[in-house]
């Protein structure tokens, strides 16, 4: 029987499930209460002085020395010794009424719920393990946002908990975004490395420490296969793409991210020069100078892009539009919202680059009805 409650509780444990139907068995049941009635005529005795100080106290010790008896019984069987070590210590404290706080413990803890799940299974069911191939990564990289420039929902459940929530939960949110980092969650790592609390401060650098060490061990690793001699242009991409995702990350201080995404640019022209076709690479290439504050390359890439028809695509107009910008290009760009506006309003698109083109397909109505020249009337 007690090899059976042991199983049931490890098996339960392995599925993240608590159960709180029998915490004890029969016999220690009867234990419990016969402590309890022990040390109710202890008081009663000594209160109504029928029972000499001494002789209380020594029923008093032989009723804990039991108490941990019973605790060592339990722990050599590797059960749970939750409520065993809460009666000795309650009833050497507090005789009669520290096993009465004993017994109602164990009452709760057996009508409450057969199954519930603690608060960190409950967070990890929100994210579950996730095998994806390409195509599977691909569609991520389009819903995290990589070449999106419109605004992201934020992650308000996990910065509320970060904002009140306790120091326990605290530090479950820091382990699940130390398991499942995505870059929505850079504000809540920088939250918590201000948060009053040191232990939670000390718990986001340390996951920051953790996820920088992945990216550059693997760069170290790629990066030794390079001096090594293989330039093959898989491995110069999968360098390029580590540097991207690292810089990406958000866990880069501002003082070295320039510094990762100039290598990262450097491995991705060294790649384009043995695959001057791949247009996926030229692109990423833009957004990478456009971050760089390197407007004019940016402008080079992204046109490339953006004249190939076959490569079209709403997002490429938005960056095209955002490299134009930056450049002060405003002609070109109220030629390419006006180009553009009618043709994208036909597709699925992106709200903000809809609310973007109409903005300035709009200015470049009112600047043509301004030129034009007026009546005699008016």
């Amino acid at each position: 029987m007690e090899k059976s409650q042991s199983l049931d509780t490890t098996s339960n444990k392995k599925a993240g499930i608590i159960t709180r139907k029998s915490p004890l068995y029969f016999w220690e049941y009867i234990i419990v209460i016969l402590i309890f009635v022990t040390e109710l005529a202890i008081f009663f005795g000594f209160v109504e002085q029928e029972l000499p100080i001494l002789k209380a106290l020594a029923i008093h010790f032989v009723i804990v020395m039991i108490s941990i008896g019973w605790c060592v019984i339990r722990n050599r069987k590797q059960l749970d010794l939750s409520f065993c070590i809460l009666l000795t210590v309650l009833t050497m404290a507090a005789g009669c009424f520290g096993t009465m706080i004993t017994i109602i413990s164990i009452l709760g803890c057996v009508v409450t719920p057969k199954n519930s799940k603690s608060f960190l299974d409950w967070l990890t069911s929100m994210f579950p393990d996730e095998h994806k191939i390409e195509s599977q990564e691909l569609y991520q990289r389009i819903a995290d946002g990589w070449d999106d420039l419109s605004d992201k929902n934020r992650l308000v459940a996990f910065q509320d908990i970060m904002s009140f929530g306790s120091i326990e939960q605290k530090r479950e949110v820091l382990e699940k975004i130390s398991r499942f980092y995505r870059r929505e969650f850079s504000p809540i790592l920088q939250s918590a490395l201000n948060d009053k609390n040191n232990a939670i401060r000390v718990q986001a650098a340390t996951v920051i420490a953790k996820l920088t060490e992945l990216y550059t061990s693997k760069y170290n690793e790629l990066y030794k296969q390079f001096q090594k001699g293989d330039d093959s242009p898989a491995l110069i991409l999968k360098i390029a793409k580590n540097l991207d995702e690292y810089v990406y990350s958000g866990i880069v201080g501002k003082e070295n991210e320039r510094e990762i995404r100039e290598k990262a640019i450097r491995f991705y022209e060294e790649y384009l020069k043995k695959e001057p076709e791949d247009l996926d690479v030229v692109f990423v290439l833009g957004r990478l100078y456009l971050h760089n504050k390197q407007g004019q390359q940016a402008y080079e890439k992204i046109k490339i892009c953006i004249n190939n028809d076959q490569y079209f695509s709403s997002n490429l107009v938005l960056w095209y539009m955002e490299v134009l910008y930056d450049l002060k290009n405003y002609d070109e760009l109220l030629e390419i919202a006006k180009k553009y506006y009618q043709r994208l309003n036909k597709e699925e698109v992106s709200i903000t680059v809809t609310n973007m083109l109409q903005l300035w397909n709009q200015g470049v109505e009112l600047a043509f009805s301004k030129s034009e020249p007026k009546g005699e009337n008016d």
